[in-house]
């Protein structure tokens, strides 16, 4: 039976690395269809009326740029091989939808590895092809279930409690309700059962009358009950329409994933006296994307680790060229020679202790110590911090803070940080001085504050990757300082959120929340 052939598009406009790929092809017996075209322009055309499994190209043909074929979304996987590794094109590359990153070798040592990279970007792709469409399919169908589960069982509901409801209606609405797969029960306001469909009996393997007139707590654990159950509870009964998704430990069935809805029912007066619940298992679904999100996180971590690699080997290098000089030439040092190789190896040593000190405290849970206190004062500590750096750069400091502002939960030492972190930032965007405004005032039962300076300016692609982990454009930044901040905010309850124009300057606005009902007498 003749093997189905790998259709390849190779552009490249080396006669060489044409050549070199043919007989690579011949001599393992490759299963392949290839084509080669020499220029992107020309990919353009052919992709449009040929299909193709994969894309093979070089960083740069004819002084035209990879990123004009990974522009076009190419639902198709693509690898790229380039004469030098340059980690920001490998991120950029891998971001902009690449494949696979291959380094060309005097050797052509790469060569070997195109069949396989070939092999898992095609069976990544399928993967995740299948894997896309199977959730769309399970979406579409839990939202078609849930509509018409909700409306059927609430129809039971009414026309139970109609005296004038037919036994024709009434055994209709009942096999629908019985044999639907979601559990589905009515719940009274001391938080008993009172009915429940043969889903919600077989899922616990009880007898319906062992769950009828029973206490909620009894059937999903005290536990569950009153750190989970009972408060979304409340809310309905309060006249709140509940959804939540969560997992639950089901006696005898292990840990499920559910998507609950609690609906309100209303007596003849008006008044809440019941909860319809439709309880919907999930599982199958969470897993997939959780899939879907490993697949996602395999992608960042070789990333990150290029990013990693790339930091670290640039001090190493440094601190190996001067160890073989010094080695070479120690005879015919001076002291003072030695002593500006010596202060190398230090200055390096630091650069590496920074990255990794960076690093451990991105990548280690942030220990959070909440207290109560006035963020006002800390803010004012680290302007007065700054204050001499801020007069040396001739930078104008403008502060509009209130003279005492409600409460916040905070850990002082993280916020403390924060704000350093962020002012340090705006001076480095005013070498040649400029102005910086601290602001402050309550909106929305929270605290807001502004920090915004002159300076450069970021541009809006930048603004895009300005948390992520190792982005800088910092000659000797690690690119994790503005992750941690995003990361000690978060952990606040607060957000944060940065706007600016290149050349303007850059607003950065934090939003703190107060502790609930400490907001004296202030307007709100």
């Amino acid at each position: 039976m003749e093997v189905s052939k790998i259709k390849i598009l190779y552009i490249v406009d080396d006669k060489t690395s044409q050549q070199d790929f043919k007989q690579l092809i011949e001599s393992k017996k490759l299963p392949y269809d290839c084509t080669f075209i020499n220029s992107f322009t020309e990919s353009r055309g052919i992709l449009n009326i040929e299909q193709f499994d994969v894309v093979i190209t070089y960083s740069s043909i004819n002084n035209d740029n990879i990123y004009d074929i990974l522009d076009l979304k190419l639902e198709l996987p693509i690898i790229i091989i380039s004469d030098e590794r340059s980690i920001e094109n490998v991120i950029k590359a891998m971001k902009a939808g690449a494949s696979d990153f291959l380094v060309k070798d005097t050797e052509k040592k790469y060569l070997e590895d195109i069949p396989l990279s070939i092999e898992n970007a095609i069976e990544k792709k399928q993967t995740e092809n299948e894997l896309q469409k199977i959730k769309n399919k399970l979406e579409m169908h839990v939202e078609q279930r849930t509509a018409e589960l909700a409306n059927a069982y609430y129809e039971l509901l009414m026309k139970l409690n109609e005296s004038q409801t037919s036994e024709e209606k009434y055994r209709k609405y009942e096999f629908i309700v019985n044999n639907s797969k979601e559990f589905m029960t009515l719940i009274n306001r001391s938080y008993v059962y009172e009915t429940v469909n043969d889903s919600y009996v077989e899922s616990f393997r009880k007898k319906r009358e062992d769950i009828i007139g029973e206490h909620v707590s009894d059937i999903w654990g005290k536990e569950q009950f009153e750190n989970v159950i009972k408060g979304y509870m409340d809310k309905c009964f309060a006249g709140e329409e509940i959804h939540y998704q969560q997992w639950f430990s089901l006696a005898g069935s292990g840990k499920r994933y559910f998507d609950v809805s609690y609906y309100p029912y209303r007596n003849q007066i008006g008044k809440v006296s019941h909860i319809v619940i439709v309880t919907r298992n999930v599982t199958q679904q969470k897993q997939m994307e959780n899939q879907l999100l490993h697949s996602e996180r395999l992608a960042a971590i070789g990333e990150f680790s290029a990013s990693l690699a790339h930091e670290i080997r640039n001090p190493i290098t440094i601190i190996k060229s001067t160890a073989q000089f010094c080695q070479s030439n120690y005879e015919s040092l001076s002291k003072e020679k030695i002593k500006k190789m010596m202060a190398i190896f230090t200055e390096t040593s630091d650069r590496i202790n920074k990255i990794i000190h960076d690093l451990l405290t991105f990548s280690k849970p942030q220990t959070v110590s909440l207290e109560e206190g006035d963020i006002i004062i800390i803010l004012k500590k680290a302007c007065s911090f700054l204050e001499k750096k801020f007069a040396s750069q001739k930078v104008k400091l403008n502060t509009d803070f209130p003279d005492k502002l409600p409460s916040v939960m905070l850990d002082e030492d993280q916020i403390y940080g924060v704000f350093l972190n962020l002012m340090l930032n705006s001076l480095e965007a005013m070498q040649e001085g400029g102005e910086l405004n601290v602001n402050t005032k309550i909106i929305n039962k929270e605290i807001e504050i502004i920090i915004s300076d002159t300076g450069s300016g970021i541009s809006e692609e930048n603004l895009k990757k300005i948390f992520n982990p190792f982005f800088t454009t910092k000659e000797k930044g690690t690119g994790l300082g503005l992750s941690l901040v995003h990361q000690v905010i978060n952990s606040h309850q607060g957000n944060i959120k940065i706007n600016s124009i290149i050349g303007k300057g850059t607003q950065v606005v934090m939003h703190f929340p107060l502790i609930s009902g400490n907001f004296g007498n202030k307007q709100l």
